[in-house]
């Protein structure tokens, strides 16, 4: 059997011009059927991996697009029944220099690639074959593992965990790793034998990217438009569909006032697949006990500060929610306002249900959550549904309904339609997204209809990428679960970039950006400017980066606004510019500085800021990390310090212990907050946590008192049938 499989993989790669491609001319490769599973070591010693064809074609996309690569990659592709197993070889002429310092699960850098600090390996899955949606899969030389679902063509969501498993090891040779992906975890037709598949290598030392399928600095890693073909995945089984995921905890708390005690909450998630791209979930009791701490922020605008959803129950089928390309202002769906309280306190969520996926070429996903009354708010049942369908081939138009409203007893709805216009097909391999979005809502707290619209363009496309949005928001559009940083405006964005790919000894790249903003009231009268003009960015041929932007500001406004306790600003028009510089050590090195510098006006006084950083990885087992703002405010209505500090302990025994701390200080609250978490994954899907957080306030003569404090324990299991 084995050698049937080796012998149909060098006929496929024969048949094209290239190793590899078909006789249409695209890439594709054979899975090898395994008679028996590898075993998960790392090691690509077993039978079936010397039945696998090699994809060895990569191509260099970063710093030289289109060169041969430095060093030789190999990806093995097999599957039984229940598996899809994946085999990678690295080789590396100098072993002793592989960057590996990474052991936690889901470390994404801040432009959702996995590790970015550690060489690694990205593949992409694109089991539909759509060229729309897909999933993500990352592993380093320690072993340890990212994951992310992609949609709209090439935007990862690094909130989606699968269950899968993986094991990498290092020899003479350089690395390799192994990667045991169960078939329930992914949506796919079972009737089709070819996926869409891609795979990504990154050598950090190097900044080196290399690519098998679009090579191009044009697209992204996780795109998933025009990517390769994974053959003869025939005979999968999904299994029954049903997972149940049963967990519980007990926690001690402790209030300031002296209040404490304990509390057991059990629970349940349980999903089953109607159709092999359609689920639909059930959970009781819902607990958020592991879910991240926010960063704080001192807030010296006039406007409420945005805080990302962190809890796993929201995040996970996130995608199908999505809306008109909207990630922040006016956000339609926002779920943090679901089981959270106005001042941001948890509400228990007693029951809640989804409905996400997929039916031909239309997208669905519908949310029904009942919230347990607190204070003067009623137990409230809140709804959203979500509905987009394929026009244009890439491109999709859809509808979004919220009904409810979380924190008062009134009604609120909300009904919007959008257009979402994408294309990769242009001339070069060239895209052009696009989004046009109208809303409307009828809020008993706003008293009464109002409406919101607006439009964006996107060409991200090197060595230009362009961005422009046009937005407008009524003055009592109030969307119930939504968030709106400021109603009665209109907003103007541009965000204009060039990049100069230098790959010189000096410099392996330089940016420069032109970045307007305007915010004006439904008269047209000018609120707000914020606009870089420019901003100079060089990065290192290692990856530091050195930036500087010139900056001018214009705040106009009527009311008077206190920006510090017993410090107000008056009314009037402001306009003050300012100059920032700062300087960024790159991820690759053990210790990664941050350092930045801003001074100019502000409103009628002046003010600087200096923000201090660094993280440092001893060995792979360690990461520590420490930061600090402050902002020094000179007004002639009265001068103030804000301070921000933070500090970060991460431990990791291996790629499933860990045990995080983080310490967090401000003085616009004067206190501290100590977060601890202790995750154990004994097998995917089987879970354990151990959290701690304490607060303490800085009382006058700096001492410390202590404030509310909390202990969880938690366990978490995973049955699939």
């Amino acid at each position: 059997m084995f050698a049937g499989c080796w012998t149909a993989g060098l006929v496929l790669a024969a048949a094209g011009p290239a190793r590899g491609q078909d006789a249409a001319g695209a890439l594709a490769v054979l899975a090898a059927r395994a008679e028996a599973p590898p075993v998960l070591d790392g090691r690509l010693d077993d039978p079936v991996w010397a039945a696998a064809v090699a994809v060895t074609n990569f191509t260099q996309v970063l710093p030289n697009e289109g060169d041969a690569p430095s060093e030789r990659t190999e990806v093995r592709f097999a599957f039984d029944a229940r598996h899809l197993y994946v085999g990678i070889r690295c080789f590396d002429r100098e072993p002793d220099r592989i960057v590996a310092r990474e052991l936690q699960r889901d470390a994404f850098g801040d432009d959702a690639r996995p590790f970015p600090t550690d060489d690694q390996v990205t593949l992409v899955l694109d089991p539909f074959r759509r060229g729309r949606e897909g999933f993500l899969f990352g592993v380093n030389p320690l072993g340890a593992q990212a994951d992310g679902r992609i949609e709209n063509v090439s935007r990862t969501r690094p909130e989606w965990d699968g269950l899968w498993d993986a094991r990498a090891t290092r020899d003479e040779h350089g690395w390799t790793a192994e990667l045991v992906i169960p078939f329930s975890t992914l949506s796919f037709d079972p009737r089709g034998e070819a996926w869409g598949v891609n795979v990504e290598r990154v050598i950090r030392r190097r900044d080196e990217t290399v690519r098998w399928a679009t090579p191009l600095r044009s697209r992204e890693t996780d795109s998933v438009a025009g990517i390769a073909q994974l053959r003869g995945l025939a005979g999968l089984e999904q299994g029954r569909g049903f997972e149940f995921r049963p967990y519980a905890a007990v926690t001690y708390r402790s209030e300031a006032e002296g209040e404490h005690g304990w509390e057991f909450r059990p629970g349940f998630d349980a999903s089953y697949l109607i159709t092999p791209a359609l689920t639909a979930t059930v959970t009781v009791n819902t607990d958020f006990a592991e879910a991240d701490v926010d960063a704080r922020v001192v807030n010296l605008t006039r406007f409420p500060v945005f805080f990302p959803e962190k809890r796993e129950f929201f995040l996970r089928d996130a995608p199908y929610f999505a809306f008109g390309g909207i990630d922040y202002n006016p956000y339609p769906l926002f779920t943090r306002t679901i089981g959270l309280s106005a001042d941001g306190k948890p509400v228990d969520i007693l029951a809640g249900a989804k409905l996400t996926g997929r039916l031909g070429g239309t997208t669905i996903g519908v949310l029904n959550v009942q919230q347990e009354a607190y204070d003067d708010v009623p137990s409230r049942n809140l709804t959203v549904a979500r509905v987009a369908t394929e026009v244009l081939g890439e491109s999709s138009a859809g509808l979004l309904l919220t009904h409810g409203d979380p924190f008062t007893a009134g009604d609120n709805t909300l009904l919007g339609a959008d257009f979402n216009f994408l294309t990769t097909r242009l001339a070069g391999e060239r895209s052009l997204e696009s989004h046009a979005w109208i809303m409307g809502t009828d809020s008993d707290r706003a008293g009464g209809q109002d409406y919101a619209l607006g439009a964006n363009v996107y060409w991200p496309n090197l060595p230009w990428d362009l961005y422009t949005y046009f937005g407008q928001v009524g003055e009592d559009f109030d969307p119930g679960l939504g968030f709106v940083e400021r109603a009665g405006i209109r907003e103007y964005i541009g965000d204009y970039a060039y990049r100069w790919q230098l790959n010189a000894r000096w410099a392996q790249r330089l940016d420069f950006v032109v970045a307007p903003y305007f915010v004006t009231d439904l008269d047209n009268v000018i609120e707000t400017e914020d606009h870089a003009l420019p901003r100079l960015r060089w990065v290192g041929p290692a990856g530091d980066i050195l930036a500087a932007t010139l900056r001018f500001r214009r705040e106009q406004f009527e009311e008077p606004f206190e920006i510090w306790p017993d410090v107000t600003i008056p009314g009037g028009d402001y306009r003050f510019p300012s100059y920032r510089a700062e300087f960024e050590g790159a991820s690759s090195r053990a210790v990664v500085p941050l350092a930045a510098f801003e001074a100019g006006d502000f409103y009628d006084g002046h003010f600087r800021a200096y923000e201090l950083g660094a993280d440092w990885r001893p060995s792979r087992h360690v990461l520590l990390g420490a930061s600090g703002e402050m902002n020094e405010i000179r007004l002639p209505h009265g001068s103030f310090n804000t301070r921000l500090a933070s500090a970060r302990l991460n431990l990791a025994l291996n790629p499933r212990v860990s045990w995080n701390t983080l310490v967090q200080y401000d003085n616009a609250s004067d206190t501290f907050g100590l977060n601890t978490r202790v995750r154990w994954t004994l097998r995917p899907g089987t879970d354990f946590y151990l959290v701690f957080n304490q607060g303490w306030a800085v009382d006058p003569g700096t001492r410390l008192r202590s404030l509310n404090s909390d202990a969880t324990l938690k366990g978490t299991l995973t049955w699939r049938f």
